[in-house]
Parts: C-alpha cells; sequence; structure tokens
C-alpha cells in the first residue's frame, strides 16, 4: 500500500512539474513577442531549473539569450545542448539547436564555425521552411 502512494505521489508531481515548466515557457514565448527578452530569459530559466536537460528549454533560453544580445551566454548554453544531444537521438530539437548554434558563433565573431556548422546542416528544413531561408530570417532578427 504504502508503495502505490508513493508511486502516486511520484506521478502526480511529475505531473505538476510538467505543467508548470509549461507555464513558465508560455510566459517566456509572450514576453519574446513583446521585445522584453531581459524578462522572458527569466522565464526560461525557470522552466530550465525544473529539468535541466530539457533540449527544447535550453533552445528557447538560448534563443532568448541571443536576442538579448547575450552571445556568449547564448553560446554555452548550446553548448550544454549540444552536449545532451547524443542521450536523446529522436529529440526533433537538433535543427533549432543547431542554427542557434550557428548563430552563436557568427555572433561571438567565430565565422568559420559558424560557417561549418550552416554548411553541415543545411539538409534540414525548420517549420517547414529551407534552413537557409530560417537563418536569414533569423540573422535579420537578430540584427
Amino acid at each position: 500500500m504504502k508503495t502505490i502512494a508513493i508511486t502516486i505521489l511520484l506521478i502526480l508531481n511529475s505531473i505538476f512539474i510538467f505543467a508548470q515548466k509549461d507555464e513558465y515557457l508560455k510566459k517566456c514565448y509572450e514576453l519574446l513577442g513583446k521585445k522584453e527578452f531581459s524578462e522572458a530569459i527569466n522565464y526560461a530559466q525557470k522552466a530550465l531549473y525544473l529539468d535541466n536537460e530539457d533540449l527544447s528549454v535550453l533552445n528557447t533560453l538560448a534563443w532568448c539569450q541571443l536576442q538579448n544580445k547575450n552571445f556568449n551566454e547564448a553560446l554555452q548554453t548550446l553548448l550544454k545542448a549540444q552536449a545532451i544531444l547524443p542521450t536523446k537521438p529522436n529529440d526533433n530539437t537538433l535543427p533549432f539547436i543547431l542554427s542557434n548554434l550557428g548563430h552563436s558563433y557568427l555572433l561571438t565573431n567565430n565565422y568559420q564555425k559558424a560557417m561549418q556548422v550552416y554548411n553541415e546542416n543545411s539538409k534540414y528544413e525548420l517549420n517547414g521552411k529551407k534552413w537557409f531561408n530560417v537563418i536569414l530570417e533569423d540573422l535579420v532578427l537578430l540584427n
């Protein structure tokens, strides 16, 4: 009986954490839309605190950092995500992480690594758009 109660509590805790993380991300995206990048970063960090290996959250945090001109921080966040990628081979966040990694290299003046990331991953589509079209759209937003 005790084992069942503990199992139920663990399940409820997981559901709560997932719901809370989702709320933080929704608020983060809302703030991004308003160009309130510092506050968006705060909410992305809160979501990351609940699950520090969630690639989607790491990528969202990096995008917020890029938008806020925190290029070195974004690079560090994306390198952490890149280190986690091999443990999650079916995660669909990969192309987004790679595009933001390329942006981070570019914006930290590491042009050779940026071009390498961009060229090696040109096979991807992001949200149904060709890789290089998305890269250009992102760079306009980051300018």
